[in-house]
């Protein structure tokens, strides 16, 4: 090619006069191939010079060659880079994807609801969550860096490639585990996390890698290409993988190509792609932790609102009146106007006048919505005729309950139980109105509320792969609890509940009451003065139900109490000094069960059972019965005779038995007949004296030929199927 004049070297002609001829420098040049063909002509037309005139016209002439100077860099497509960038990127996005996967197990088990209802708070689950998941990809991606080291790749063999490479690795890590784990909020099972969550994030950061490597390597548009790569870098954490092994290989090929790059130095590595992507990962990790903080607070049923501290006129509710249900009886009337006396005035002390105790839980108009879309809902013909239609769980519950009570929900399924303890649990966020736990407010001052707070939930929160004693010293040590006191805890518990031989077994191999056992030890650990019990005997065999009823019994009194929920009416019966029925979400009635037995049973119920007419033939004295055969077959071939005869003699018994019973109890009335079967309905003023009842019953079994009979109180059940017969009318009625 042409000489270039920047470095071309001080050369002179002599001619044959000895005039100095002109400075190379001064002249044009000429292309080698002609150079040196006139080279070769001089020498051949001139013949052998003669050598006394050699010295005089002597001739000279040297050539040399340079690479031509590049105003740019030349741009083609490598497909080494392409890959190396691709395959080593995406292993880097995996990472904190497979990571951040576990705690969408912590949310589908409820083990983190769990933790935070025993006083850990969101913050801090988050934080070490956080450092220890950052921590275990930074040892992986160490790991990742010394294999790259090892198989000598020709771009990162050199110190400053591997340094620039750690360095945005490092950097990249806290980034990319804070938006995984954002991502994993959109899950709430693990194996569609595990599934879908990592394709997500790897065409998230691939898609626009290719994007800018396609306009970067064919030389398109350059500046179209840093743009985008400034705009993806500070906006998109997964696609900094990608590019971060494609810019850092880029440097080395560009000084391949360049031989004024003989050795390859930090500065060299120190682009303006690199320092964008520096900053990028920076940026990102203030931006993605707060919206991890907001995606948890919003998984957890809460508003933005909640991430700022609120002041107390934003739990302001619905009126007295407002609240008053359709259905509701005078006690719970009087338990609503008792919750709103005890709010009016928050700055006095909320004690009872009625009771002279402070309630330790004040539940007030909590009511809960959930939003049923229709069919149609997303069509655009209806959408604007048919507004969202809105399930209602919990309707305007207001209870206060007083130290020393254990307090018990019933309903059958969808009564609105278990949304009610998980709204005071602050699992789900209210629509209306206020849960107070020991003075403290659910939604304002939560940890100070859960730290007075244990919860056993209806399903098991439990790690698998965790044993008895290890979940029993972890929360153990949530509370508080240290040193010695903490082993002698444990074992206390782990004897009481007689699970001492589980102790050591991970809980997927412990029966399902065992882990029932566990459950309620873990809510009863640190002795929180409130603890929420969502049907805790369930799964339970009757020996261990028992049991627990008897150390709940035991457990709750002075300043500690407890609410309840079950579907065993023995249980309700047996375990709470007072007792709600919900039907709807809406609380029906409250009180003590034998006040409720009183209110709502029909007093006592009577039934008996007539003797069979064979029962009364087989009873007959031996020597009344026919006593030869030939008399027995008259007998038998009598038989169609006899039996209108059988058939008044049973209408005569049971004639008989309803005038004994109008005579027992004049205000008596038959709810059911059946054959020999009779029940009655004995309203409790009617009975004077048991004793005298009894005393006539018992005579009345021989004259009228009674088989059995049962005499007994209204059930807890009775009751409970009363209301759920309620439940069944209105609801056909709308």
């Amino acid at each position: 090619g042409p000489l270039p004049t920047s470095n071309a070297q001080s050369t002179f002609d002599y001619q044959d006069d000895g005039t100095e001829a002109e400075n190379v420098d001064d002249l044009a040049f000429q292309p080698l191939p002609s150079s040196t063909s006139s080279s070769t002509t001089s020498s051949s037309s001139g013949g052998t010079p003669d050598r006394s005139t050699s010295s005089d016209s002597m001739l000279r002439i040297e050539l040399w060659s340079h690479p031509f100077q590049q105003t740019a860099q030349p741009q083609e497509f490598n497909i080494g880079t392409f890959s190396s960038a691709l395959f080593v990127g995406m292993i880097f996005v995996l990472i904190p994807v497979s990571l951040a996967v576990d705690m969408v197990y912590d949310r589908e088990m409820k083990a983190k609801n769990q933790l935070r209802v025993n006083g850990l708070s969101s913050s801090l689950y988050l934080s070490a969550y956080f450092i220890v998941l950052s921590g275990l990809m930074l040892v992986i991606c160490a790991a990742l860096l010394g294999l790259v080291f090892l198989f000598d790749i020709p771009s990162f063999r050199q110190p400053p490639a591997l340094i620039t490479l750690g360095v945005l690795v490092f950097l990249y890590s806290p980034a990319g585990i804070l938006c995984s784990t954002c991502f994993s909020y959109f899950f709430d099972r693990t194996d569609s996390a595990q599934s879908i969550l990592p394709n997500i994030l790897t065409f998230v950061g691939l898609i626009p890698f290719i994007l800018v490597v396609f306009l970067d390597m064919l030389g398109i548009e350059v500046k179209a290409a840093l743009a985008l790569h400034y705009v993806f870098s500070l906006i998109n954490p997964m696609y900094i993988p990608y590019a971060t092994v494609y810019f850092v290989d880029r440097v080395y090929i560009a000084c391949r190509l360049s031989s004024a790059c003989a050795e390859l130095s930090m500065a060299h590595y120190m682009t303006e792609e690199v320092i964008v992507m520096a900053c990028g990962c920076l940026l990102h990790i203030p931006i993605w932790a707060f919206c991890l903080r907001v995606s948890d607070v919003m998984k957890s049923g809460g508003r933005m609102r909640d991430l700022f501290h609120r002041s107390a006129s934003e739990e302001d509710v619905m009126t007295e009146e407002q609240c008053t249900g359709e259905y509701e009886d005078e006690d719970v009337r009087h338990e609503r106007s008792r919750v709103f006396r005890l709010t009016s005035n928050p700055q006095q002390s909320q004690q009872d006048d009625t009771t002279g105790t402070q309630p330790v839980v004040l539940v007030k108009s909590l009511r809960k919505e959930f939003s049923q879309e229709s069919l149609c809902g997303n069509c655009c013909c209806c959408a604007d005729d048919e507004p969202p239609r809105k399930k209602i769980s919990v309707r305007s519950l207001s209870i206060a309950v007083d130290a020393g009570e254990v307090l018990g929900l019933l309903g059958h399924n969808g009564a609105g139980k278990t949304t009610t303890m998980k709204i005071m649990t602050g699992e789900t966020a209210p629509t209306r109105g206020t849960v107070r736990v020991a003075g403290h407010s659910i939604t304002i001052n939560q940890d100070d509320a859960f730290k007075t707070l244990g919860y056993c939930p209806q399903h098991d929160a439990l790690w698998k792969n965790v044993t008895v004693r290890e979940h029993l010293e972890l929360y153990a040590r949530i509370r508080g609890v240290r040193g010695k006191d903490l082993n002698r805890l444990i074992s206390t518990y782990l004897t009481g509940l007689h699970i001492n031989e589980h102790a050591n077994k991970q809980t997927q191999h412990c029966s399902g009451g065992t882990r029932r056992k566990l459950s309620y030890a873990m809510a009863m650990v640190g002795a929180p003065k409130v603890v929420l019990l969502d049907e805790p005997s369930t799964g339970m065999d009757p020996k261990s139900k028992r049991f627990l009823w008897d150390t709940i019994l035991a457990s709750f009194h002075g300043k500690r109490c407890a609410m309840l929920t079950t579907h065993s009416m023995e249980e309700a019966d047996a375990l709470c000094s007072r007792v709600g029925i919900m039907v709807k979400g809406e609380l029906r009635c409250l009180g003590s069960t034998q006040h409720l037995k009183n209110l709502y049973g029909a007093g006592y119920t009577l039934e008996i059972k007539l003797k069979h007419i064979e029962n009364i033939y087989s009873e007959t004295p031996i020597e009344s019965q026919p006593s030869s055969s030939q008399e027995q077959l008259q007998l038998d071939q009598s038989t169609d005779h006899i039996a209108p005869v059988i058939s008044n003699c049973i209408d005569n018994r049971s004639m008989a038995l309803r005038n004994f019973v109008t005579d027992l109890f004049p205000s008596a009335t038959l709810e059911e007949s059946f054959a020999d079967r009779l029940v009655y309905s004995v309203p409790q003023q009617a009975v004077s004296s048991l004793a005298e009842c009894f005393s006539r019953l018992e005579k009345a079994k021989i004259e009228l030929d009674i088989e059995e009979y049962s005499f007994s109180q209204t059930t807890l059940e009775q009751v409970f199927l009363k209301f759920a017969h309620y439940d069944e009318e209105t609801s056909s009625v709308q």
